[in-house]
């Protein structure tokens, strides 16, 4: 009977045992797959992190070069200003020069050729400094039109006539805003 006893303790000990490696292995089984879900419950929480890490981040750059583009963008709108400022005032002194030269007297000459000179219903609009020099070189081309003081900035004169319906505008201030056109228009300016 010890014999039995001992087989019998030997199979339940053999049973016991397989059953405690069963346990074991479903047991590492159980943890090997709960720690490979907290990997990678783990590793999505790090892809996410760095995901909205480098978003936070590339909006945080295209904030920081936006600004810059917008700081250069007003440094060389300013800078255009002032270039732009300084090409008017010295074209401004250029004309002023121009109308204390004897250029602007054959200026002035050339520009009462192209109008009626015989139309008596037709005025003329001078600046009050240009009145002698336009009565002056009216009387040469022995015309007798009329002759007003208007105002403007740099010289020139205006003939109109109401009675055509036609105004030519040969004034230096017409000229100038003309130009400052064409410049904004053609000088490649642009920012």
């Amino acid at each position: 009977m010890t014999e039995k006893l001992l087989s019998i303790e030997e199979d339940v000990d053999d049973k016991a045992n397989l059953l405690i490696e069963r346990i074991h292995h479903e047991i590492k089984l159980i943890k090997d797959q709960q720690i490979e879900e907290y990997r990678k419950e783990l590793q999505n929480e790090i892809e996410s992190y760095k995901q909205n890490e480098l978003d936070d981040l590339a909006t945080k750059t295209k904030t920081e070069i936006s600004q810059t583009r917008l700081k250069t963008k007003r440094k060389l709108l300013e800078l255009r200003s002032s270039l732009v400022s300084d090409i008017y005032e010295e074209a401004k002194s250029k004309i002023i020069e121009f109308v204390e030269s004897d250029n602007y007297f054959e200026y002035l000459d050339s520009k009462l050729d192209l109008v009626d000179l015989k139309n008596e219903d037709a005025v003329i609009l001078v600046n009050k400094k240009d009145l002698k020099v336009i009565k002056s070189l009216l009387a040469k081309k022995s015309s007798d039109l009329m002759v007003k003081v208007s105002s403007f900035k740099f010289g020139g004169f205006i003939y109109q006539s109401k009675k055509d319906a036609f105004l030519a505008d040969y004034t230096l201030d017409t000229k100038f805003e003309e130009a400052k056109d064409w410049f904004i228009a053609n000088s490649g300016f642009i920012i």
